[in-house]
């Protein structure tokens, strides 16, 4: 799996449009495959605004340093209707680069619907893509999923210091972002 590769875009690219199809070229030369063509269109800027939407309703309102687990599922999309992405916080120190503080007591809230993630696995989880399934459902996934919360997080305005971390629901998990006040910095 290209992770490094994948996480340096997502930390370099800032245009959230430029960053995924540095994805898809980077799926294309690891994996070459006429399938990648077969991936919808995403509307990655409908995407980023609901994702902001929900994470400022989640989101506990406190000055207190908040440790925020953004955590993937990819079993519970349920056609579109369903959720995949869940999110838990904690207090604590958010000047870490460490995501192991995702194993202590979270309050959790509300799990959440990217749209795109559904469509894009609607196409990659047909017959045709036994071969690549693996491949495209952990770097898709991640990468799509990187990108949009990245997107979200540029206007997301924090009362307190924030540390987030995202990743498959119990697999890899990577520091994603920080945020300090109104300062945001992509971490992965």
């Amino acid at each position: 799996m290209p992770i490094n590769e994948l996480l340096s875009i997502l930390r370099k690219e800032h245009d959230s449009h430029k960053a995924w199809i540095q994805v898809l070229d980077l799926c294309m030369d690891e994996n070459p495959s006429d399938l990648w063509k077969q991936l919808p269109s995403v509307n990655l800027i409908e995407d980023i605004a609901s994702a902001k939407a929900w994470l400022e309703a989640q989101l506990p309102t406190t000055n207190a340093p908040t440790l925020v687990y953004l955590g993937l599922d990819t079993l519970n999309m349920e056609g579109g209707q369903g959720s995949n992405i869940e999110i838990g916080w904690r207090y604590g120190d958010t000047k870490q680069n460490t995501t192991d503080w995702i194993y202590a007591d979270l309050t959790y809230g509300d799990s959440f619907l990217i749209a795109g993630l559904s469509d894009i696995y609607d196409v990659y989880s047909r017959p045709e893509w036994d071969q690549d399934f693996s491949f495209a459902d952990y770097v898709l996934f991640l990468a799509y999923s990187g990108i949009v919360l990245s997107g979200a997080f540029k206007d997301l305005k924090r009362p307190n210091s924030s540390l987030f971390a995202w990743g498959f629901h119990d697999g890899d998990v990577f520091p994603l972002c920080r945020i300090d006040g109104v300062k945001v910095d992509i971490l992965c």
